[in-house]
């Protein structure tokens, strides 16, 4: 998402400073445009990062730790690298910038089984992260008159994301392997409804939202259309032209992992913003073929382990 985000930027004529969490996790940042400036928090003083933050206009904070298995396995880090780190963020704002714009990517997740329910209720550690994070946005925003967004979004899809393991990004990873001529295992019947979106559309999201900051507080952000596991994993292999969907049961550990499923309700940010989300997911999941395809060729995918 934040290699996508940045380019976007960048192609806008915007000045950009990119802060990486652990430089000698993510080695993919070197495919940021040259323009941009990055920060290795571990490998640079806090005060470095502190002084980018504070001398910027808008401030997308996109860092954490994503994934729900994950965060079952280890609640506390999760914790930390997403509460604790989006809390700084603010708390830095809050000193020295109070006029920036905090932008901040929820999921969808946060409302649990109930995707329309007033309140929401998350099922899993990740999802309670990212909602205590909405709370520290909202918090900040009452009290002392930030200027805080808030998306929550569902998955995305999109070129750039160079993890391909099986802990993370289902949904990218179904084209990595459909591009391998690989299975593309989906457990049980596949039925559960997913809103995949185009990484584009999340990011002129983000966009226009940090435009918006003084009307809009949390948003929904997705196409608005549901697809269930089973029919994007076949339409994967059609676009593609390669892999193929097989079905297995169940693994005995994922009783403690929720599965809901979710259509996002896009009224508001279509109306307020004007925002329009791409409907066509043949041609994110082409583009994204397209990205594997080099990116394999150029050795830049990460924890691939096996292809197939």
């Amino acid at each position: 998402m934040g290699q996508s985000l940045v380019r976007a930027l960048v192609a806008l004529g915007s000045e950009v400073r990119a802060v990486d969490l652990d430089s000698a996790v993510n080695r993919t940042l070197g495919d940021f445009p040259a323009v941009c400036t990055v920060y290795y928090a571990n490998r640079c003083e806090p005060k470095l990062i502190d002084r980018a933050i504070a001398n910027s206009e808008i401030i997308f904070n996109l860092a954490g730790r994503s994934g729900v298995a994950d965060s079952f396995q280890h609640p506390a880090e999760s914790l930390k690298a997403n509460c604790l780190q989006h809390l700084g963020v603010l708390q830095v704002c809050q000193e020295h910038n109070p006029d920036a714009v905090i932008v901040f990517p929820s999921s969808c997740l946060v409302y649990g089984k109930d995707a329309w329910a007033e309140r929401p209720r998350p099922l899993s550690p990740y999802a309670i992260h990212k909602y205590i994070c909405e709370m520290y946005s909202r918090l900040y925003r009452e009290t002392y008159d930030l200027s805080t967004v808030v998306l929550r979004i569902p998955n995305p899809i999109g070129p750039h994301q160079y993890r391909v393991d099986g802990s993370y990004g289902v949904y990218n990873r179904f084209i990595y392997l459909a591009t391998n001529g690989c299975d593309l295992t989906v457990y049980g019947d596949g039925s559960h409804v997913r809103d995949i979106i185009s990484i584009d559309s999340v990011v002129q999201a983000f966009l226009v939202c940090a435009q918006a900051a003084n009307v809009v507080d949390v948003v929904d952000v997705g196409r608005g259309v549901g697809i269930s596991l089973c029919d994007y994993a076949q339409l994967v292999v059609d676009t593609v032209g390669s892999g193929r969907v097989v079905h297995v049961d169940w693994p005995v550990n994922s009783k403690g992992q929720p599965f809901t499923n979710f259509v996002a309700n896009t009224s508001y940010i279509c109306n307020v913003t004007g925002w329009r989300p791409d409907l066509d997911l043949s041609a994110a999941i082409t583009a994204t073929a397209e990205f594997y395809r080099w990116a394999g060729v150029n050795s830049l995918l990460i924890d691939v382990g096996e292809k197939c």
